[in-house]
């Protein structure tokens, strides 16, 4: 007896070279669009920096500083005086004007924005996550409307435009518009980017594209850069700069197949396959357009039930509701607490570039580790073991503050945060390839659109929430809490493990409620007029029954299991694979 495989994209492009040539072209030229938006992201922390100043009640009594020595020199005998540094009153009156010592040249220094004005550092940092918020939600709908590539160049078009023209801000007004539509074009990378990349990855290697270290290569060089180059105007012009390179990338990546087949787009999808084994040097499998087609018709059988996807469809079904409710809790928690730790870099003991630096390298361990855990122990032990790594060092953090002596207290905060920024990280790494498969092709941008909307919310939050100037304790508190019972609550969602992605909506929830131990399901149907082992012709259950055909499944024992919709015997052939083996 002949049998013939029913076949999946997955399967394609494992066929046409897995991890490849053209696999690491997508990945360098989409997901390395995270370092320039890392750069834009972590600006603020040095761009709202508030450097050492001296407060001067009339403008006549202001202190002259001719040359960054002079500045210097007055800053390390005010620092011996412990007097009028940095304070907003002198002798009873309101400082008017203020003179910032150093060579650092942020939006504070600028435009005077500390004392009464100190509200406003906060106000932009949560002005621009309003954007990346509004970014993903936009992202999300056009990355299913428009395609993947499209949707990724143009607002990554944009971001570089907007850091040009930030350059040109006349007061913090302005600066603060230009930040919303930049953290608008952050968003929207941030939700395009991984799943754009997984939709070109066998199973074996999805779980690759986000632990590649696009964002700390792009935390490290912003510090690297703000060092030598401490002006934020100009900061912003060098990651234009930086920008400018990335969008050759539209010129050599193509549409997301999946994204072209569930559209009805058959030869266009065929013809990127082509040229992807081209490059990969492989051959096209005799079956790609047959699965092309199957996953074409599934998707217009769905429209012509009239159904058009949004954001409605990620809330369809009990298992979808709570896992997307869940997930959306979690990305919460996840940006409030990386967010917040990030932007208090400045807080921390020692150089400010170091922590800087050090805090955005500090998610590579866990980037690294990632890969191990999540195939070795699954997507939902992962996140959830990262997560609670994170909330212990929070707790350690408060234990710190409360009980350590004074002398060690900052060393040891610095250590204890940047290990949960770590647990963080590994956390938010592990979850997005955990998101990816837990949402068809249909919906995938969508569901990603969602849980990065929800981390933005946390985003807005984190300047207020995570304050390690003035609510140390409070801070910390909150973040060991929220993490451990977001972790909790994480153990409601499904396993996706060793699960192919699936590129329809129809049967979503119905494979989620699958139980755990059924690891995956191979599919087979008869061929045409399939010779038996009797010698008598069997005709494809296919042709006689299409709308209810029969299949054959192994079970969680992978062993053989029959499903029979028709009326015919197949007894011999169930015989015949019953010792059969995943």
């Amino acid at each position: 007896m002949t049998e013939a495989k029913m076949m999946s994209l997955d399967d394609i492009f494992h066929e046409i070279g897995g991890l490849n040539r053209f696999q690491l072209l997508i990945i360098l030229c989409v997901y390395g669009l995270k370092i320039p938006s890392a750069w834009s992201m972590i600006q603020i922390t040095f761009t709202g920096l508030v450097p050492p100043f001296l407060c001067n009640p009339n403008t006549n009594l202001s202190v002259e500083t001719s040359s960054s020595n002079e500045s210097f020199n007055s800053l390390s005998n005010m620092m011996k005086k412990k007097s009028n540094l940095n304070v907003c009153f002198l002798n009873g009156t309101s400082c008017q004007d203020f003179t910032f010592l150093g060579d650092v040249r942020t939006i504070i220094s600028e435009w005077n924005l500390v004392c009464d004005m100190k509200w406003t550092k906060a106000t932009i940092t949560t002005i621009q996550m309003a954007g990346v918020l509004l970014g993903a939600m936009l992202a999300g709908q056009f990355g299913d409307y428009f395609g993947r590539k499209k949707t990724t160049y143009s607002f990554f078009l944009a971001h570089l435009l907007f850091n040009c023209v930030t350059y040109f801000s006349l007061n913090w007004q302005m600066f603060g518009a230009l930040r919303f539509c930049i953290g608008a074009t952050i968003g929207a990378n941030l939700v395009m980017t991984v799943p754009y990349c997984s939709e070109y990855l066998p199973l074996r290697w999805r779980t690759l594209i986000p632990i590649i270290p696009m964002w700390p290569i792009g935390t490290a060089i912003f510090a690297g850069v703000a060092f030598l180059l401490p002006d934020w105007r100009y900061l912003h012009l060098a990651n234009a700069a930086l920008s400018a390179p990335f969008l050759l990338g539209y010129f050599c990546v193509p549409e997301s197949v999946r994204w072209l087949a569930t559209k009805g787009r058959m030869s266009e999808a065929f013809s990127v396959i082509e040229k992807i084994a081209a490059l990969n040097r492989k051959p096209v499998p005799a079956y790609t357009m047959d699965v092309i087609e199957a996953v074409a018709a599934a998707e217009e059988k769905s429209r012509k039930a009239g159904h058009k996807y949004n954001y409605l469809d990620l809330f369809r079904g009990k298992t979808m509701v709570i896992t997307t409710l869940v997930l959306g809790l979690h990305w919460i928690v996840l940006s409030l607490v990386f967010y917040g730790l990030s932007f208090g870099a400045s807080s921390f003991t020692g150089n400010v570039y170091l922590n800087i630096f050090i805090i955005g390298i500090i998610d590579i361990p866990g980037n690294i580790t990632v890969i191990y855990w999540s195939n070795r122990f699954g997507r939902k032990k992962s996140t959830i073991g990262f997560l609670l790594i994170g909330s212990l060092a929070s707790f350690g953090c408060l234990a710190t503050i409360l009980a350590a002596e004074e002398v060690n207290k900052g060393s040891i905060l610095r250590g204890l945060s940047l290990a949960a920024k770590l647990g963080i990280a590994g956390s938010w790494v592990s979850v997005q390839t955990w998101v990816g498969e837990l949402y068809p092709t249909v919906t995938r941008s969508l569901g990603y659109g969602f849980v990065n909307t929800a981390s933005r919310v946390g985003g807005m939050l984190a300047p207020f929430a995570i304050n390690l100037d003035d609510w140390i304790v409070f801070s910390f508190s909150l973040m060991g809490c929220i993490t451990l019972v977001t972790g909790l609550l994480l153990t409601l969602i499904p396993e996706t493990l060793n699960q192919t992605l699936r590129d329809s909506a129809n049967t979503a929830d119905a494979s989620m409620q699958a139980r755990p131990n059924v690891v995956i399901n191979q599919i087979f149907t008869f061929s045409n007029k399939v010779p038996l082992d009797n010698g008598h012709t069997q005709k494809s259950a296919a042709n006689e029954c299409p709308q209810d055909s029969s299949k054959f499944y192994f079970n969680q024992n992978n062993n053989l299991d029959l499903k029979d919709n028709n009326s015919g015997d197949y007894s011999d052939i169930k015989q015949k694979f019953s010792n059969t083996r995943l």
